[in-house]
């Protein structure tokens, strides 16, 4: 409603609203504003200048707030509904349909750095067919986006989806020019950047391995059932036995099942002693509560009664906005991997995977992170046992217990696993190729068109690596060397998009025997 407490107007005079043939609304505060156009101004900076009906915004009209923000648009009884444009103070517009007070339909919202989205919304969110464009105009993504998330790729129509549009192109020119300087150096910062974390995974292992002797190595895992226990697929990966060792002795584990993805394993042994754990359900985990983690870290350096660990979660998602991850600040070294990761009541809300690799982030970007470390999600814990057909206790998030109890809590299920006879890192991955191969590869662009693009990722990951050219392109009869680290192994995925937007793909490709990969822009 427009009445409200400590509130004053200000009417507008004929003709002073563009396009509106609707007469002034009444100056006095207590009549009705129906079928009119004027001005209101909130106390707290709010105002509205345009046409009402009942009281209430209706027709064209525009909406200025304190924070800078500002609508110009249609409104159906109060909420902006229709066609309107939206902009921040950050530089951040939206253009396009609205309903019930939320962009809805189809639409363009342009970011601060130039990048924007063009294609469809759904109550609020990125929902539908849609474009991801960079701020030159480039398409960075396309495809299906659900809850304002990409989902699928697909190919729209890039004329219903076009970059720049007659109601949004001076706003996106602007914009671009605003931004374009510190974009570029994002951009380059950024990929150097992804460059480093692509090799985070493998620096897990060698993590792990630098702190085993004799052939063997060590992680944690944690009871979720009588006789099974859950760890990480890479502290058991390659092994030719994987031994238990708890306060009553030692026992020989027998692999059930691995999930490389999401870096599981389920080992079953018997006659194993102890508690069992409790799982908190998926999604129930909040960003900022403590989380602890018990474990054997450094095995040989440490105590081997296990150590215990607090911090708390600092992220939902992981690694490059991984969903099957959690980020915590719990501290956690090589032999920590595998083990649980419990709430203050002692429930189980991850398992433990690995660190960021502090050294080399540090030689991107200049500064040392500090606490980024990383946890299995229950979403994806809850998954692969479900798969496994194993049985689990649940618990919902309760009251907080003593410290001391948490940490015997944790102490009663977690087991030390110790994978005996590891082969090398390249063996254990599966893909390594010896260290006299060469993966050098010459690309050649015999296509008569210009390459804008190169990636290149290992097969058996589920991401693309960084554009290789950076701000450079590669002309028609040009040569690129590519030239993969050999302990990603030998077979990669090599993608390059032309000036045009075409994409062409090479799969599964042995970089250990090839010299040559042509591209001809089929």
């Amino acid at each position: 409603m427009r009445l409200l407490v400590t509130m004053y107007l200000v009417t507008m005079g004929a003709g002073s609203l563009a396009q509106s043939r609707l007469p002034a609304c009444p100056s006095d505060a207590n009549a009705r504003w129906h079928a009119c156009q004027g001005r209101y101004v909130w106390p707290n900076g709010d105002a509205y200048l345009g046409e009402w009906r009942d009281d209430k915004r209706h027709g064209k009209g525009s909406d200025t707030y304190a924070s800078g923000d500002r609508y110009t648009g249609d409104f159906l009884d109060g909420q902006r509904h229709g066609q309107g444009t939206y902009t921040f103070p950050n530089g951040e517009s939206y253009v396009g349909d609205w309903r019930d007070g939320k962009r809805h339909g189809v639409g363009t919202n342009i970011f601060p750095d130039g990048e924007r989205y063009v294609g469809e919304w759904r109550q609020g969110d990125r929902h539908g067919l849609g474009v991801s464009y960079r701020a030159d105009g480039a398409v960075l993504r396309s495809g299906r986006w659900v809850d304002d998330r990409w989902a699928q790729y697909a190919v729209p129509d890039l004329a219903r989806f076009p970059f720049q549009t007659p109601a949004v192109r001076a706003d996106a020119d602007d914009a671009r020019r605003r931004a374009e300087a510190v974009a570029q150096a994002e951009r380059r910062r950024r990929q150097e950047l992804e460059q480093e974390l692509a090799q985070e995974r493998r620096r897990r292992v060698e993590a792990e391995e630098r702190a085993a002797a004799d052939e063997s190595s060590s992680g944690t895992g944690f009871a979720v059932a009588p006789g099974q226990l859950v760890t990480n697929q890479h502290v058991v990966a390659g092994c030719t036995r994987v031994d238990v060792l708890s306060p009553d002795g030692r026992r020989s584990g027998a692999v059930v099942d691995t999930d490389e993805l999401v870096d599981l394993a389920l080992v079953r042994v018997t006659g194993l002693g102890g508690g069992v754990a409790s799982l908190r359900r998926p999604g129930s985990v909040r960003l900022g509560e403590s989380a602890y983690a018990f474990g054997f870290p450094l095995s040989g350096l440490l105590s081997d009664n296990g150590n215990f660990t607090n911090g708390v979660v600092s992220g939902l998602r992981g690694l490059r906005e991984s969903a099957t991850e959690i980020q915590v600040t719990t501290p956690v070294q090589p032999g920590n991997s595998g083990g649980a990761l419990v709430d203050a009541a002692g429930y189980v809300i991850g398992v433990v995977v690995g660190k960021l690799d502090a050294t080399a982030v540090s030689r991107v970007t200049g500064d040392i992170p500090q606490n980024v470390n990383f946890a299995v999600s229950m979403q994806a814990l809850v998954d692969f046992l479900a798969r496994n057909q194993v049985s689990f206790r649940t618990a919902e998030r309760s009251a907080s217990v003593d410290t001391a109890q948490i940490a015997d809590t944790a102490r009663a299920f977690t087991h030390r696993i110790v994978c005996v006879g590891a082969p090398d890192a390249a063996s254990r991955a599966g893909t390594g190729p010896a260290a006299e191969v060469d993966t050098t590869v010459e690309l050649l662009n015999e296509s008569g068109e210009e390459v804008f693009e190169i990636r290149i990722s290992p097969v058996t990951s589920k991401d693309w690596g960084p554009d290789l050219l950076g701000d450079g392109t590669l002309a028609p009869g040009g040569r690129f060397t590519l030239q993969p680290p050999a302990n990603d192994g030998c077979r990669y995925d090599v993608l390059v998009k032309y000036r045009s937007g075409r994409t062409e793909e090479e799969r599964d490709q042995d970089f250990c025997t090839l010299t040559e990969l042509r591209f001809r822009g089929r």
